[in-house]
């Protein structure tokens, strides 16, 4: 202990030559190690610098948590590391997020999260010497195919298919250390995709510590694993910090966003019925059945956002709600439309000569109630991207109805479903926002 506070006294100069000096390493040394997480871009190979610019198409970005690793000891020594890691135009500015923090939602190819079990080792080094590491994440991912794999096999027995799903219970574990170790999580993804219909009843097979499998028939791995995942939330008192819950499409221009859940969704409905802060409810790409709509059970849910979710519903789909097939508007309940205020809808720059504004905004003006805004835009996937990006309960007040050109035509024309907006929620709405809406429907 004696030697280890006499490293810590260096003057910061010396430690953060140190420490630049480790990260530059490699740079000189052309045989050095490719990454083995992170491939190059544009199938180049493997990354193989290890240099201090980040985020760039050929950098390994494992120097950070390296980086991490050695200055996990003391307040002052992780804060040289923070100096080191932020670009140097960031490193004074405040609400920048840390370059190491999308490593931990960051999944390989196979959908695995090859970062969290070296993070989950920083984060109980920090709670151990009390600093502010696993206090900086505020956003974690679920993804069920890390849990549990179906490989693209089948075997035949009796003239029928057998499928199997491999469990990973160390990444069920690490996921659980993650919610408890990440004390300021405020935002909670959830990958939706049609293939998660075979981890509801299948033959599962479970790698014990000894790689013996352990085989069990007819197992429902989502329900398993939602549950456990609900009761680790309300033991870490978890499912009150959510504020914000994302539906996210793994592969949304293969699946429509209303078939991506359609058989197996309410099965979440252990882990959707315990969060019970959420403000705000973004659906991308997705569109889940009322089951599961139903079963959010926040009283503070005010804010719904369609990512490219607003279409017809198929007439293979069951009926909305109210009896009638119609549109993914119509899909969200009336108890929960009666909560909403705030409403955003973004879409693809292409849709905006295509899109049926008739049907879909008719269907918004007769759901909502007493709405304060409304956001309806058509723009690039990066300019939409960044939207979502602040889609968190953004404050309203002193911010007028958008005054351009296309606002005042829907506001004066009485054939407009969005006049009717105005009109019924003239006491209460105070923002409208229309991005590249074509004056003439």
């Amino acid at each position: 202990m004696h030697s280890t506070d006499r490293i810590t006294q260096l003057p910061t100069e010396i430690t953060i030559e140190v420490f630049r000096h480790l990260m530059k390493h490699d740079i000189h040394h052309p045989l050095s190690l490719p990454c083995k997480f992170i491939p190059k871009k544009r199938n180049l190979g493997h990354a193989n610098s290890r240099c201090l610019n980040y985020n760039s198409d050929d950098v390994c970005l494992c120097w950070q948590l390296d980086l991490l690793s050695a200055v996990m000891v003391c307040k002052s020594w992780y804060l040289i590391g923070l100096e080191i890691i932020r670009p140097p135009a960031q490193v004074n500015l405040q609400g920048i997020q840390l370059p190491w923090l999308p490593l931990i939602n960051y999944s390989d190819d196979s959908r695995k999260y090859p970062f969290r079990s070296r993070l989950v080792s920083l984060m109980k080094e920090s709670k151990l010497a009390n600093l502010a590491f696993h206090r900086e994440v505020r956003h974690l991912e679920i993804d069920f195919a890390s849990f549990d794999t179906i490989p693209s096999r089948s075997a035949q027995n009796n003239n029928k298919n057998i499928q199997e799903s491999v469990h990973h219970a160390t990444a069920l574990s690490e996921m659980k250390e993650l919610i408890k170790l990440c004390t300021q999580t405020e935002k909670l993804d959830i990958v939706f995709d049609a293939n998660f219909e075979k981890l509801v009843s299948c033959t599962s097979i479970t790698f014990q510590s000894t790689e013996v499998a352990a085989i069990t028939d007819d197992k429902n791995c989502l329900i398993d694993s939602c549950n456990f995942l609900q009761q680790t939330l309300i033991q870490q008192g978890r499912n009150c910090q959510v504020k914000r819950l994302d539906f996210i499409s793994i592969d949304p221009n293969r699946r429509c966003p209303c078939c991506v859940g359609a058989k197996w969704d309410q099965y979440l409905f252990p882990l959707i019925t315990c969060l019970t802060s959420v403000e705000t409810l973004v659906l991308h790409s997705v569109v889940p059945s009322a089951d599961v709509l139903e079963a959010l059970n926040s009283s503070n849910l005010t804010k719904i956002v369609f990512y490219k979710s607003v279409m017809m519903i198929p007439d293979k789909e069951e009926a909305s709600p109210r009896g009638k097939a119609s549109t993914s508007i119509n899909r969200v309940p009336p108890a929960l439309w009666r909560k909403i205020k705030h409403v955003e809808i973004y879409e693809d720059i292409e849709e905006a000569t295509t899109w049926n504004f008739t049907k879909y905004l008719t269907e918004l003006v007769d759901n909502v109630h007493d709405l304060e805004s409304f956001v309806l835009q058509f723009d690039t996937n990066e300019a939409n991207e960044k939207c979502l990006s602040l889609a968190q309960r953004s404050s309203i007040h002193n911010i007028p109805i958008d005054p351009n050109p296309v606002s005042e035509h829907y506001m004066t024309d009485t054939s407009s479903p969005l006049y009717r907006l105005q009109v019924k929620c003239k006491d209460t709405l105070q923002r409208l926002i229309l991005v590249n809406v074509p004056i003439k429907m």
